[in-house]
């Protein structure tokens, strides 16, 4: 997340968000650098206006109350904005739609839409969005007006696919089977594949001794998707179904997958609702997954993981540094960049001929089964150990898998206040790398939703009251049942034409517990 436009009226209390909203990421299309926007969870709301109660229906339209930056300043990059403006009673929507005024009088292309009415009519919310970073200025307002769009997105539809395009970025959401997105595209050439949920759960409590629990596994299944906004600066497309396993279907979810104007991301608003018999369904993951075709050599193979007060795991899949034999200050530079190395023929013969002893890592795992510390392994390969890589306390929920010709970088909201929680990079040696983000890592102890106690022989109302004498509880026989409980995650994934340098990517001071507007 980063920061986000707010009222000054709100200024004093959202600006105390411990996570600022411009530490997650920030981002650059060309440069590969990123940022890490929550258009919603911070929109743009502008202060209430006075209400004027003598003006007849359709007598103004009268131009918002300024807008402000929550954190006080505009943010370096945001990847897309939204927000909500109030309006007085009497004011008629401006068919003309409206601009987003700054102090030097600039006009920024805004979307609009109604939100809500007045009983009498007349225009009492809109909602309205910006491209990715618009209105990185103070005295903010808007306005009505018709302004110039420098660059915009379309979605086309087919009867089994929405196809988004922002500028040269290309995302195809399906209409069924299993996958949300079935593939993006960066310059034409595509990086990203298959990106669908993931759940798993046991039949039994890991401490019942009682066996070892069976696990059943589930991914995403469509039953729809329809699109609710298509430009000019904004998208959404709503996708809906259930997970889908040998076991049957169960866990409904509802993704919204919003796409700007100028940004190379998508962002993934997810909830699924828990409709099993929790004495016999017991989660053990929960996780959105995707596949990188890898179209580089190993050498120009690049992995990034986010870590703790700015840090960041920035290897190759197969280094070229620390080797007992030097290839070259070209080749080092270019890959710790996660630049493509020099032609081959002008390594050092002593590495060149010898690059086939040198250990690629196709696996890395990042765990945060706490809010006071993570861990990250690798490996090579399946059947091979496990090392460890580095620990710190809290993780920003940020990685990137890919090449110098390009890739995916993928990132969770409230990441290490979600523990347990993980993010996977696997298969990165071969030439189809996967990544999955877990929102309830699979080897963290199972959830166990069963309520804390049995009836206690409160089988009436009167022995209810009884109970309800001792404790502040009150209990009902029924009351406790965890059928029908939701959860919300937020995901971010960008489709980008090359690996982010190192030394580019953003600080991420410790992220804590963030508000919602």
């Amino acid at each position: 997340m980063t920061e986000s436009l707010a009222p000054h009226f709100m200024g004093e209390t959202m600006d105390k968000l411990v996570l600022s909203r411009r530490q997650i990421l920030a981002s650059s299309a060309v440069a590969g650098s990123m940022a890490l926007f929550a258009e919603g969870a911070g929109a743009a709301i502008p202060a209430p206006a006075p209400l004027p109660t003598t003006e007849p229906l359709g007598s103004q339209i009268a131009p918002g109350d300024d807008t402000v930056w929550i954190d006080g300043t505009p943010p370096p990059a945001h990847e897309g904005m939204s927000w909500g403006q109030p309006w007085p009673r009497g004011t008629r929507l401006s068919k003309s739609g409206y601009v987003l005024q700054g102090a030097g009088g600039t006009a920024e292309a805004v979307q609009t839409w109604p939100l809500a009415y007045w009983p009498d009519g007349s225009i009492k919310w809109t909602g309205h969005a910006i491209a990715a970073n618009g209105g990185l200025s103070k005295g903010l307002t808007v306005v009505p007006g018709k302004g110039k769009l420098a660059a915009g997105l379309s979605v086309r539809e087919s009867s089994d696919a929405v196809i988004v395009t922002v500028g040269d970025t290309v995302w195809t959401i399906g209409r069924s089977g299993e996958a949300l997105i079935r593939s993006a595209s960066a310059g034409g050439r595509e990086v990203l594949q298959t990106v669908r949920l993931v759940a798993s759960a046991q039949d039994r409590a890991d401490d019942e001794g009682n066996g070892a629990p069976v696990v059943s596994r589930w991914t995403s299944a469509i039953d729809k998707a329809e699109v609710e906004q298509s430009g000019p600066l904004r998208a959404v497309v709503r996708v809906s179904g259930k997970h889908a396993g040998s076991e049957g279907e169960w866990l409904p979810f509802t993704a919204r997958l919003y796409f700007h104007a100028g940004s190379a991301s998508v962002r993934i608003v997810h909830s699924m609702v828990f409709d099993g018999d929790p004495a016999k369904r017991f989660i053990r993951g929960l996780g959105l997954e995707g596949a990188v075709p890898m179209h580089d050599a190993p050498y120009d193979r690049h992995v990034r993981i986010a870590g703790e007060d700015g840090g960041l795991l920035g290897e190759a899949v197969m280094p070229l540094t620390g080797l007992r034999r030097d290839p070259g200050k070209a080749f080092r530079t270019a890959q710790v960049a996660g630049e493509k190395v020099p032609p081959l023929d002008q390594m050092a013969a002593t590495v060149r001929e010898k690059l086939q002893y040198i250990p690629t890592w196709g696996d890395f795992r990042l765990r945060q089964p706490n809010a006071d510390g993570f861990s990250i392994i690798k490996r090579t390969k399946p059947g091979c150990g496990w090392i460890d890589v580095d620990s710190a306390g809290r993780a920003p929920g940020l990685g990137y898998i890919g090449g110098a010709s390009g890739g995916v970088a993928f990132g969770m909201h409230d990441f290490w206040q979600r523990c347990p929680v993980g993010l996977d990079i696997t298969d990165a040696a071969s030439d189809t790398a996967r990544f999955a983000v877990w929102y309830h890592a699979p080897d963290a102890p199972a959830m166990d939703l069963r309520f804390y106690h049995d009836v206690m022989g409160m089988e009436t109302y009167e022995k209810q009251n009884l109970g309800l004498d001792v404790t502040y509880e009150d209990y009902e026989p029924g009351w406790g049942d965890a059928m029908g409980i939701a959860r919300t995650m937020e995901f971010r994934l960008w489709a980008l034409p090359a690996t982010p340098r190192a030394n580019g990517w953003r600080r991420w001071p410790t992220p804590s517990p963030s508000r919602r507007a």
